[in-house]
């Protein structure tokens, strides 16, 4: 009887073992998500120097936009990163930070540095290591024969080209011809947009050109610049340059009496709602090329709601676009590629050929399309848009006044250069 108790025992057990086995045979383990590649893009830009006012507000932008991204999925099989490096707009700073980035693991794909004086510093450096550079940059010796910096940008010297023809075409009544000078920064950028093309195209369409004055980087005095251009007796003026720094020289303008006298056509990255709150009336009438969203009601309600969350100020909506901007075109290569190649694969030298190839009549968070590669112009299939949009003030209101007006191609090959 003890025997028989032991054996049906030992059945019991084995079954319930056998049982188990089988429920560990027919239950699928859970298979862990895959990990996802990490792929870092970096900002090297100004957190705390002389264009910080503007900048802090686009580098926020960009973290945000690569936040929704992660969030929403956007690209397959990839977690991005992005990094910012504070350079004070110092060339030396912009080597130092990229150098740094480079060092770090995972290396960038993309790097996005600000201006053309961080995009000169680091360009030989990226075409040597093969990663492409993302910015709003579009100048002759930027987009050189071999360069890796694709311009999400107009031409410089042909935006305010562009300018001047809206003016001409739009504003000015006089019998006789308009005089115009540039007003412009003292450093790359501002120069950029001074070229012989630039100046052989205005005379052609009868402008009368009279000179150039420049704005230092941190002005304290221009009166002597809105003197000579009050000699001069211009009737518009052109340039590149910060709010920041623009603002001085609009004063200085009022100053001599001239400021009502001048029509001034601004570049893309002046921010006409810190202009306003600048000089206030004073900013009334200028003509502003506009390749960004300046106004906080243009953007999705998450992005409003973000924004203002966040502590935004509508004076710094355009800055906070711009980060939106130069966020969404690198994503949208980023999207494309791990599409096409995998995200395990992404490097820069995909990012360069997805970008040059790929990327056609692409908005994101700019208002004129971008399309790279189209070598009939001149920049070598590395600049995105010919257009701009003109917005001006009135009675300190944003007000949009033409959505693309074409920016002539005078560098040299260009299409629109003098014959």
């Amino acid at each position: 009887m003890k025997r028989y108790a032991r054996f049906t025992v030992a059945l019991g057990l084995s079954l319930l073992v056998v049982a188990m086995l089988g429920a560990c045979a027919t239950t699928p383990t859970p298979t862990p998500p895959a990990e996802k590649t990490k792929i870092v893009i970096v900002h090297l830009t100004d957190l705390t120097g002389p264009y910080s006012g503007t900048l802090v507000h686009s580098d926020k932008s960009m973290h945000d936009y690569v936040e929704w991204t992660n969030d929403n999925n956007i690209i397959p099989g990839a977690e991005l990163v992005a990094r910012s490096y504070n350079t004070e707009m110092v060339p030396a700073n912009f080597v130092t930070a990229y150098k740094k980035a480079m060092s770090e693991t995972p290396q960038p794909v993309i790097v996005l540095p600000t201006g053309t004086t961080g995009v000169l510093a680091v360009k030989e450096l990226c075409a040597r290591d093969k990663v492409p550079i993302f910015y709003t940059v579009a100048n002759e010796q930027v987009q050189t024969e071999g360069s890796w910096c694709f311009g999400w940008y107009p031409r410089n010297d042909g935006t305010i080209m562009g300018l001047l023809d809206y003016f001409l075409e739009n504003q000015w009544d006089e019998s006789r011809p308009p005089r115009f000078a540039y007003a412009t920064w003292d450093n790359p950028y501002g120069r950029s947009i001074v070229t012989d093309g630039a100046i052989d195209y205005m005379k052609s369409r009868g402008v009368e050109f009279m000179g150039e004055v420049y704005i230092p980087q941190v002005p304290s005095d221009t009166m002597p610049l809105a003197l000579q251009l009050k000699d001069w007796d211009v009737d518009v003026a052109g340039g590149f340059a910060f709010a920041s720094s623009y603002q001085v020289f609009v004063k200085d303008l009022d100053r001599a009496g001239i400021r009502d006298q001048i029509t001034l056509l601004t570049g893309c990255d002046l921010v006409l709602g810190q202009l306003r709150e600048f000089v206030g009336p004073l900013a009334d009438g200028v003509l502003h090329a506009d390749i960004n969203i300046n106004h906080s009601s243009e953007w999705p309600q998450y992005w409003q709601d973000k924004f203002f969350a966040d502590g935004g100020e509508e004076k710094d909506a355009m800055a906070y676009n711009y980060g939106l901007a130069l966020a969404s075109g690198a994503v949208e290569v980023l999207r494309i590629a791990a599409e096409d190649v995998g995200a395990e694969n992404i490097d820069g030298q995909v990012c360069y050929d997805t970008c040059f190839n790929e990327i056609k009549d692409f908005y994101g968070y700019f208002t004129v399309p971008n399309t790279f590669g189209d070598t009939s112009h001149s920049g070598h299939g590395l600049i995105s848009m010919d257009y701009v949009r003109v917005l001006t003030l009135e009675d300190g209101e944003i007000t949009n006044l033409e959505d693309l007006q074409y920016c002539p191609d005078v560098w040299p090959g260009g299409k629109d250069v003098v014959k």
